[in-house]
């Protein structure tokens, strides 16, 4: 593997894993403010001490997205019309994410236009670059790869549902518990397209 490709795929990796890092010590140190069942990922942005661990997962996992579409998808995944759109969704999406977090969901109404834009700029190209990428996956002679592309319709799928679940910000009680169905679902969508990412990595052959 190249060292452009190494760079991108390190990136693939490290852009899910810090995420995920430092949005779980984001919630961890907001336990007293952030209730994960009835907000969205981007309240912990408000949170007193969870706001900064918040912005850096965004920041830094937005930056390695698009290194690693930039660099590794590029290069590895053969160039056609598919991968070619989705290469410019995935990275649009990078930049985006990078906006989530810089651009905080705060009650004034520059704010909220500009983190709204943002988040939905980001689940949208994101998905998008998902379904494109799958389409080419299909035509694959892996059986392997093929399958992932039936994941990824998948998980399209979860987040078209994401996209019209999120206007329903109702709290609902079940057995004492308070939740919304926009806050979980939030969290399934952006587990789903990092799993999806995770499969594609280990299933890639880097030395392609």
């Amino acid at each position: 593997m190249d060292n452009k490709k190494k760079i991108g795929y390190y990136s693939g990796l490290g852009s899910i894993f810090s995420f995920i890092f430092f949005i779980s010590i984001a919630y961890l140190v907001s336990l007293n403010e952030y209730n994960p069942l009835t907000k969205t990922i981007s309240k912990l942005g408000l949170t007193k001490n969870g706001s900064i661990y918040f912005i850096i997962g965004t920041t830094i996992g937005g930056i390695l997205i698009s290194i690693y579409i930039g660099f590794y998808l590029s290069n590895i995944l053969t160039k056609t019309k598919y991968n070619t759109i989705g290469i410019y969704l995935g990275i649009l999406s990078g930049f985006a994410l990078v906006g989530v977090g810089l651009i905080q969901d705060k009650p004034e109404l520059v704010y909220r236009i500009g983190h709204t834009l943002s988040s939905g700029v980001f689940f949208i190209s994101m998905g998008l670059a998902i379904f494109f990428f799958s389409l080419h996956l299909k035509e694959s002679n892996s059986t392997t790869l093929k399958k992932l592309s039936y994941f990824g319709f998948f998980v399209c799928s979860i987040a078209v549902l994401h996209f019209f679940l999120s206007f329903y910000k109702e709290i609902i009680h079940i057995f004492g518990t308070e939740f919304t169905i926009n806050a979980i679902w939030q969290k399934i969508t952006v587990s789903a397209y990092m799993v999806w990412h995770i499969l594609l990595l280990l299933n890639l052959n880097p030395d392609k």
